[in-house]
C-alpha cells in the first residue's frame, strides 16, 4: 500500500510568524500563511483533566508527505479542528530519502 492511499484527509499547516509590532515596539505574532497537504491523523492518547471545568486533551500523530513544510511553531487544521504542533516534526527516512513527515499534535478543548 502506497503512502498516497493512506493520506486521505487534508491538513492546512498554518505558519505563525511576526505580523508587526505593538505600541511598545514589541513584535506581535499571528497567522501569516497556510498551505494544504494530504494527511492522516492517528490518535495516540486522550485524557480529561478537570481544573475548575472539564478540559479534554487529545494527542495525535500527523502523517504528511515528504515535501510538506511544518515547524514546531506552526498550527494545523484538519476537518475543522485546530491542533498545536508539539516539538520538532520528524522526517522519516525511507530507502532513498525522506519517506514522510510525522508531527505530534495536540487538541485542547474546554
Amino acid at each position: 500500500m502506497s503512502l498516497t492511499t493512506l493520506l486521505t484527509q487534508t491538513a492546512s499547516v498554518i505558519t505563525i510568524g511576526p505580523t508587526g509590532t505593538d505600541a511598545y515596539n514589541v513584535p506581535t505574532f499571528g497567522d501569516t500563511d497556510s498551505t494544504d497537504y494530504p494527511c492522516r491523523l492517528q490518535e495516540t492518547a486522550a485524557a480529561e483533566v478537570s481544573v475548575g471545568r472539564d478540559t479534554v486533551i487529545a494527542d495525535l500523530l500527523l502523517f504528511l508527505p515528504p515535501d510538506a513544510v511544518i515547524t514546531a511553531a506552526d498550527r494545523v487544521t484538519v476537518d475543522g479542528v485546530t491542533y498545536e504542533v508539539l516539538g520538532v516534526p520528524n522526517a522519516v527516512q525511507g530507502g532513498v530519502g525522506v519517506h514522510h513527515i510525522e508531527a505530534h499534535v495536540r487538541e485542547v478543548t474546554g
